[in-house]
């Protein structure tokens, strides 16, 4: 089967100018055109995500959420709150957690099992993404340090997300 993928991505608007300068990303493009979503002032408004997550809830019966728990607690707590999700946290750094997605999003992409629209910023996330091994035959994404480089891996490390407890709620099935 092919799995659709359907991306979002949030930047607080007034760091688009700043951002796109110092990453050389016409993320005010993509904004304009509806690819990725600014929020008001200079920090991504979580209100704004937890709406676009309602609005798929009700379109795609979306139940569950994963979250890196890096920097999230707000974020899980509201949707705690609403009583409508069960949240999963997936950490970003070890093996562990991301080995088996990653190599299984590697394969669909490989097999053209993953179907996104050719959403801009998606692939520009792929082309930035790279992997290493621990030796033993487990993979995990390198995220790129956002000091020193331009590239972005977010949204590949959501669909990596996505794909491990989507693999496992079909399991259950």
């Amino acid at each position: 089967p092919v799995w659709d993928v359907l991306a979002f991505f949030w930047m607080p608007e007034d760091r688009i100018p700043i951002l796109k300068k110092r990453d050389h990303v016409e993320y005010d493009v993509w904004a304009r055109e509806g690819f990725l979503e600014a929020t008001d002032g200079n920090a991504v408004d979580y209100d704004q995500v937890i709406a676009r997550l309602e609005w798929a809830r009700e379109m795609f019966d979306l139940r569950e959420v994963a979250i890196d728990p890096w920097n999230s607690r707000q974020m899980q707590q509201e949707l705690l709150k609403l009583g409508k999700y069960k949240v999963f946290e997936i950490p970003q750094k070890g093996f562990g957690h991301l080995s088996e997605p990653t190599k299984a999003m590697l394969g669909m992409i490989d097999g053209s099992k993953l179907a996104h629209g050719g959403h801009p910023v998606l692939r520009w996330n792929a082309d930035c993404l790279s992997v290493k091994s621990d030796g033993e035959d487990n993979i995990r994404p390198v995220k790129p340090d956002r000091r020193s480089s331009r590239k972005r891996i977010d949204g590949m490390m959501a669909m990596i997300m996505a794909i491990s407890r989507a693999r496992l709620a079909i399991e259950e099935v």
